[in-house]
């Protein structure tokens, strides 16, 4: 939406970066450092939300950290609670994090963290990449070539997974997608 595309490097020995490149020039526009009281540290996944704030999933230590990009200052991390966390979805105050064991939601006001409960039938399993679109979830769930795009449809509450639908037919995605 700004014209930005935020990136992460990391070395071997768990450090890393967060850099902000002008979309249409590639120019490097800023890079902040994630500090060495956070590391080690391994970003799975990251995402911007509306005021600018990044949303990062330390997959090594279990956490979520956010960043405010203006300041470049790193709020206090939530503890997870999950087995090797691998997606973030920040929505309306919350995001929703894809683990090893499914899917969990963290109220980022208070740190709580709540399974999400799959309906009947459903599995929250094998998610590998989730984002938030159109009041639900949209995700890439399997493993290794079987791997569909589905939406999640979550209850008012936003606790409860009430379906799970492919949505590109016979298409599969390899890869990190």
């Amino acid at each position: 939406r700004r014209g930005d595309l935020w990136v992460t490097s990391s070395d071997g020995n768990g450090a890393a970066s967060i850099h902000k490149l002008q979309l249409v020039s590639g120019r490097v526009l800023s890079q902040i450092a994630v500090p060495s009281e956070l590391q080690p540290i391994v970003i799975s996944d990251f995402a911007v939300i509306d005021d600018g704030t990044l949303v990062l999933v330390d997959s090594r230590e279990a956490r979520l950290l956010r960043v405010k990009t203006t300041a470049g200052r790193f709020e206090r991390p939530l503890a997870l609670h999950v087995s090797t966390p691998l997606s973030v979805a920040p929505t309306n105050g919350v995001t929703y994090v894809a683990h090893a064991d499914g899917l969990s939601v963290v109220d980022t006001a208070s740190g709580r963290v709540t399974s999400i409960q799959p309906a009947k039938g459903l599995s929250l399993s094998t998610l590998r990449r989730i984002r938030w679109s159109r009041g639900g979830l949209v995700g890439i769930q399997g493993q290794g070539t079987g791997s569909p795009l589905v939406r999640i449809r979550l209850s008012a509450n936003g606790r409860r997974a009430t379906a799970v639908e492919p949505l590109d037919g016979d298409l599969q995605s390899v890869g990190t997608a």
